[in-house]
């Protein structure tokens, strides 16, 4: 049969519009990302994207982080010197300790910057101040530094300050300069040869109080005081938020000013935390998100119209092929569009329904608890607001150690057998009781700080049946953050599993997934930063269960805080 010229250019349409068609459905498919144009964005504070995901090399040695490096170096205030800007250096900031002691450190040394208007210094999370690009950690090779954009994004380290959040109840902010912050490389540039040199001894015995407002006032009055543009503090200066500050209720003080700061309140997460969250954000109980129409477009419009069904946009992670140029930045305010499940600064709408997230410390910590008992420790500070603490019931009794067991006193002449035995029996009894109460008051301590696997199981049901009465969101998935060994987590997994089916009053489901830290699928670059991953999964938990004495759990309670997370919903071992 041969077609007229007519019906041929018809059926050639109909083959055309057949492809089309096909290609239009088969890309509804296709996760979406969204770039838009940097030059529309001028003012746009440009983050970093990761490469894409793949398993970490066997025997390599850790990674150095040289994007990450360059990206801060070329960060756009370091592209000229604004003379007017006065900056400061906290040189002395803490270094040689884990994630959690460094960053409380670095939210209160940031928001001091700011509300004293000088552009604050940021340095690498450092654990080792030689020149050596490699440390070891429990026999392990670790980076010495790391860039903290690896972690975070926002004002902290380096993005713009929003004036939305320009009101603090003590301090004058609307009048400060709020230059963004600069990293330490550039800052030694600009700054070489006019530093003025401060220790922190003047001010602390000035004070002389660990009161967390009164040392923030008088701070914030002594760096405005100061007509230099350059200031730091002496690498080896006791630190101006210290160890016995942070260990303190008196630091709650300051909280008022603290969360109302653009630091707490922009306070964003990495890139490359956030892909880490969408690979696995399986293990938290985490669906696809559809994509919202207005991202969909309208050639998936087309396909929808002439298919008449469609499935719907799933927004998956996307694997970009990145080289080091202007095209690994995109603007933080569209990483949505790339991590559709993973929002940058997560607020109370962006908590995961029905995840408990149970911080739970092991290793080299018990040791440190034993420490704590005997010390008659108090939880961290920002771990001590009264509506979290009077959830717990815990008094901090201090564990007296008994001292030497007492032994038979020597023959003396004069002193009978009896007399001897006397006096031992009265010193062993006395020695008993000291030593039953240095025992309890260290198990109580344990309870709260190193808790044995039944202890969890125990308080695990107690939080789920309590969620359950209170007819809120119910808990279906459990995320375990720890440093915990393989065999104790499986332990703890079976233990969890079994009370949730044995022990059940209220005739709960089983948990529907338990999942560790142990179960994450991690890159090379994130395998080291993993605890701002924890944190990042804690801090949008629908429960979670922290530890007292851990800085780690004390930034987590400080962002769910700000966040107006019910106090009901944070709670301490």
């Amino acid at each position: 049969m041969i077609l007229t010229k007519r019906y041929s250019r018809v059926l050639f349409l109909a083959l055309l519009c057949s492809s089309v068609l096909f290609f239009l459905h088969q890309l509804s498919h296709a996760p979406t990302l969204i770039i838009e144009d940097h030059s529309l964005h001028k003012d746009s504070d440009l983050v970093l994207l990761p490469p894409p995901y793949s398993p970490p090399p066997q025997n390599t040695a850790p990674p150095l982080f040289e994007r990450w490096k360059e990206y801060e170096r070329n960060l756009s205030q370091h592209a000229e010197d604004d003379s007017s800007v006065k900056f400061v250096f906290m040189k002395n900031h803490v270094f040689a300790s884990g994630w959690g002691n460094v960053l409380q450190e670095m939210l209160l040394n940031t928001h001091l910057a700011y509300l004293s208007g000088r552009s604050f210094v940021f340095d690498n999370y450092t654990w080792d101040r030689s020149q050596s690009e490699y440390s070891s950690f429990n026999g392990k090779t670790i980076p010495s530094r790391v860039p903290v954009s690896t972690m975070l994004s926002g004002p902290i380290i380096g993005g713009s300050f929003d004036p939305a959040y320009f009101n603090d109840p003590f301090f004058d902010v609307q009048s400060h300069p709020h230059s963004p912050a600069v990293h330490s490389e550039y800052y030694e540039r600009v700054c070489a040869g006019q530093k003025k040199i401060l220790d922190t001894a003047t001010i602390r015995d000035a004070v002389a109080s660990w009161d967390g407002l009164s040392n923030l006032k008088a701070w914030v009055d002594y760096l405005q005081s100061l007509p230099d543009r350059c200031v730091e503090f002496e690498p080896n200066a006791e630190h101006i938020f210290n160890i016995w500050m942070f260990g303190s209720t008196q630091i709650l003080t300051l909280w008022p000013s603290l969360s109302q700061s653009p630091i707490i309140r922009q306070f964003s997460h990495s890139p490359l935390i956030l892909g880490a969250f969408e690979r696995n954000r399986h293990l938290f109980g985490v669906a696809d998100v559809p994509v919202p129409r207005e991202k969909q477009g309208f050639f998936h419009f087309l396909a929808s119209f002439f298919f008449f069904s469609s499935p719907p946009l799933i927004e998956e992670q996307v694997p970009i092929a990145l080289s080091s140029n202007s095209s690994d930045l995109v603007p933080l305010h569209q990483l949505s569009s790339i991590y559709p499940h993973a929002p940058a600064n997560p607020g109370i709408n962006d908590t995961i329904p029905g995840l408990l997230v149970l911080h739970i410390r092991r290793g080299d910590f018990e040791e440190h608890c034993h420490n704590l008992a005997e010390w008659g420790s108090v939880f961290n500070g920002f771990n001590s607001f009264d509506d979290i603490r009077e959830q717990d019931g815990f008094e901090f009794a201090k564990a007296e150690h008994p001292g030497d067991a007492p032994t038979m006193p020597e023959v003396i002449e004069g002193v009978s057998e009896e007399a001897r035995l006397e006096a031992y029996t009265a010193a062993k009894k006395d020695y008993d009781n000291r030593k039953a109460k240095y025992e309890s008051a260290k198990a109580d301590y344990l309870v709260h700080c190193y808790p044995d696997i039944n202890q969890i199981v125990k308080q695990v049901r107690q939080i789920r049946e309590q969620v359950a009465r209170q007819g809120s969101v119910p808990l279906t998935h459990i995320y375990v953050m720890t440093n915990g060994r393989p065999p104790f987590l499986a332990e703890l997994r079976a233990a969890l599993e079994a009370d949730a089916i044995n022990n059940n009053p209220l005739g709960l489901p089983p948990w529907e997934s338990i999942y560790t830290s142990r179960d994450l699928e991690l890159g090379w670059e994130e395998r080291y930063v993993a605890q701002a991953l924890d944190m990042y999964v804690a801090q949008r938990a629908e429960v979670f269960v922290g530890n007292g004495f851990s800085s780690l759990t004390s930034n987590i309670v400080i962002l769910r805080k700000a966040n107006g997370v019910e106090r009901e919903k944070t709670r301490l071992w």
